[in-house]
């Protein structure tokens, strides 16, 4: 009990100390419209895939509702946040260090699309002077060489974000739209890796819901033992692939808070209706609660407490 307690205090501590002992990489986030558009979502279906190399492949198939009967034009867009613990980290590119095979497919036709490395994610768009080199420093502002606490303990420096945009056509009726993306997953003091996935944009679209939502977490190849942090009051996961188990994480008073999970070389899904987002998903690596013989926690692997064992 004892054991367990230190451990409980460990996992309140690091949310707090992210910026001292983690490298935040980016968020996955939701396509949105970046001009004013009446076009509702109807359907998204997203893929989260834990991949053995430390990314977070993701897969989302959408559904769009044009209500007119004329041809809408409109400028999405999507949202990637800089990196955060890699300090004094030069950025000199339009494109996400840590992000690679963005893809967007509609009505089964590939399109092009632009990267901006912005102060702000507005339409339009006004890209950072790229040609200039800047340093990203541990309180998130980007500074241009010359300038910022290295050179000026005073200066104000630029928030900024990387900005990828293409112009989409929505016919009458149904559009659909494939999208696809790998980034790099997040380490936070003694967890191994972490994942933060921006739902709560959907909410920019006409309807300010997503009618029919589906949420996939894969594990691919390995076994992976992780928790999801509660993002809506009704919905339940279910293993509807591979091996794996589900256990309800509840706090003292009652409150259900998490799913923990055990899966290999599988799938969890969860199926929501009207579902109107206001938290993020978040994705954390799993502990093994057993002290070692060298005295030490063995943080990070696949472990299966109801079994009392790593999962082979």
């Amino acid at each position: 009990m004892k054991h367990c307690l230190t451990f409980f205090l460990m996992l309140l501590s690091f949310l707090s100390a992210i910026a001292n002992d983690g490298i935040y990489y980016m968020n996955g986030n939701h396509l949105v419209p970046l001009t004013e558009t009446d076009v509702e979502v109807r359907k998204e279906v997203l893929s989260i895939s834990l991949l053995d190399d430390g990314y977070a492949l993701v897969d989302v198939q959408y559904q769009f509702f044009n209500p007119s009967s004329a041809t809408k034009h409109v400028v999405m867009g999507f949202e990637a946040n800089p990196p955060y613990g890699d300090w004094h980290q030069s950025l000199k590119s339009s494109t996400h260090p840590y992000m690679r095979d963005f893809t967007v497919e509609m009505n089964g036709h590939s399109l092009s699309y632009q990267s901006a490395m912005c102060s702000s994610f507005e339409y339009p768009i006004h890209p950072i002077d790229t040609t200039k080199r800047y340093y990203l420093f541990d309180n998130m502002q980007l500074y241009e060489e010359g300038t910022g606490p290295e050179y000026d303990n005073d200066a104000e420096g630029t928030p900024f974000s990387f900005v990828y945009y293409f112009n989409a056509e929505f016919l009458p009726g149904i559009n659909t739209v494939h999208h696809t993306y790998a980034y790099k997953l997040s380490t936070i003091n003694i967890v191994p890796y972490a994942l933060n996935y921006k739902l709560s944009p959907a909410s920019r679209w006409a309807n300010g819901k997503i009618d029919d939502f589906t949420l996939i977490i894969r594990a691919q190849n390995t076994a992976k033992h992780f928790k999801v942090d509660r993002f809506c009051n009704n919905g339940v996961f279910s293993v509807t692939e591979g091996t794996g188990k589900i256990k309800k994480c509840t706090t003292l008073d009652g409150r259900y808070i998490s799913d923990e999970v055990s899966l290999r070389n599988g799938a969890i899904t969860m199926h929501l209706s009207n579902f109107v987002p206001t938290e993020d998903l978040q994705i954390w690596a799993g502990f093994n609660f057993d002290l070692g013989q060298d005295g030490r926690y063995h943080i990070g692997l696949s472990y299966d407490r109801s079994i009392d064992r790593e999962i082979e």
